[in-house]
């Protein structure tokens, strides 16, 4: 929820449709399947606060799970309509896999200090849904907590969508492996003056109100350290399930407003697969420019998007912001990449009634790098969102192995059949973005 273009969150499942069929562009993707055991959701939230008359967020925190409380991250700098400072951060919980992401302010004092921001992913719909619960305070006059529309504040006045990328909303949150104005800003470990503010902050948590209810390791730095453990890295984990997720609403904006010919060729150009030459003979031979179609510049002028609302980035941050990748639809997560993972959304859609494709997206290997329980994050990732090829990990050259062969075959038999590319591509509205 913004205002004022300062912001932070994520989320994930719930019932539902496929998302809307519009203006006759067909979709070619399918949903995932919803996995079996269910997961805390806002309307679980929404039920657990009625249910408890609960009317604080002091109440509402010791009554959560320890997997929300156990996850999170804390930002000195805010840009929502939370405030923050060093010594009174911003709390962003996020649980195993952040599809419901809810943040609260240090202090009812503050701004927004009475407010619960969150965001739930509804995997359905690919699409992520930005709520807020507002608690009574001596300035709101409420006397019980009252509970936003989609995509607004709890009092109707502000809308979530101007600073979140537009009527098809995501998360802002900055790309691996630098997130100014939050602690472990570095790559998850702790900065010189991070760390002297982090002492203070953590001498007095245990007697606050808020801080005290969230569960943190034993070491003095935790849950910070960015020593090759993975709890001790919240902002490599928040954003790498927020990228897989965004990933799935990009494929759904793909599959929606791209042909399918060039919806392959946005899965070729982004994995980086090459072409046989028996391959580029066809498409030499079919007269079109296939390579300027399939560049990525080209691909996001079609679709009528600018970057910003398509990653979760953040470009105005007045202290600095991560190093540019190459093209400005890229986003870090760690060890993939939202482009890459993007791709791999894109063909998961387009697989059905391919057998081919579908057992090697089957046989794409998961990050291989942690021990045992801790790599269970990122099959867990793999499986409930989309599974991503690891770009910075050593498995990438398999799982490309595994899928380029098919991926430019699919490419070249659509992009060399006879129907145009160049036929007149539906726009997103430009209220939208």
């Amino acid at each position: 929820m913004k205002h004022g273009c300062r912001s932070l969150i994520t989320s994930r499942l719930s019932a539902g449709l496929v998302f809307v069929l519009l203006s006759g562009v067909s979709l070619f993707y399918i949903a995932r399947p919803v996995v079996a055991a269910e997961p805390f959701t806002y309307e679980n939230l929404v039920s657990l606060v009625q249910s408890h008359s609960i009317t604080s967020i002091e109440t509402l925190l010791p009554l959560l799970s320890e997997e929300l409380r156990a996850n999170y991250t804390l930002l000195y700098r805010s840009r929502s309509l939370q405030g923050a400072s060093p010594l009174v951060p911003r709390t962003v919980l996020f649980g195993n896999d952040a599809s419901l992401t809810c943040a609260f302010s240090g202090s009812p004092e503050m701004d927004g200090g009475s407010e619960l921001e969150c965001i739930q992913f509804r995997i359905q719909e690919r699409a992520f849904d930005f709520r807020q619960i507002e608690f009574p305070s001596r300035t709101n006059g409420l006397t019980t907590a009252q509970f936003s529309e989609r995509g607004r504040t709890a009092d109707g006045k502000v809308s979530c969508l101007g600073c979140h990328g537009g009527a098809d909303p995501r998360p802002n949150w900055d790309a691996y492996p630098k997130w100014p104005g939050v602690y472990g800003s570095a790559d998850d470990s702790l900065t010189p003056e991070e760390q002297k503010n982090y002492a203070a902050f953590t001498a007095s948590r245990a007697a606050h109100p808020r801080y005290r209810h969230l569960i943190q390791g034993s070491e003095t730095l935790a849950p910070y350290g960015g020593r090759g453990i993975l709890r001790d890295r919240p902002n490599l984990r928040f954003t790498e399930a927020t990228t897989r997720m965004n990933a799935l609403r990009a494929a759904r904006l793909i599959g929606n407003y791209l042909p399918k010919d060039l919806a392959y060729g946005f899965a070729v150009t982004s994995l980086g697969c090459s072409f046989s030459a028996a391959q580029t003979a066809r498409l030499n031979a079919s007269g079109k420019h296939w390579r300027e179609d399939i560049s990525l510049p080209r691909l996001y002028e079609r679709l009528g998007m600018r970057s910003g609302p398509l990653t979760t980035r953040i470009f105005d941050d007045p202290a600095g912001k991560s190093p540019p990748p190459q093209n400005d639809f890229e986003h870090l997560a760690g060890y993939g990449s939202f482009t890459k993972a993007s791709a791999v959304a894109v063909l998961e859609g387009a697989a059905e009634g391919d057998a081919v494709l579908t057992e090697a997206l089957a046989g794409l290997q998961s990050l291989p790098r942690y021990a045992e329980d801790e790599g269970k994050f990122f099959r867990g990732l793999d499986s409930t969102f989309v599974p991503d090829p690891y770009f910075f990990a050593a498995v990438y050259s398999s799982n490309l192995k595994r899928l380029c062969p098919r991926v430019t075959e699919r490419f070249v038999t659509e992009f060399s059949s006879g129907v145009t590319t160049t036929r007149a591509i539906r726009l997103l509205r430009p209220s939208l973005y």
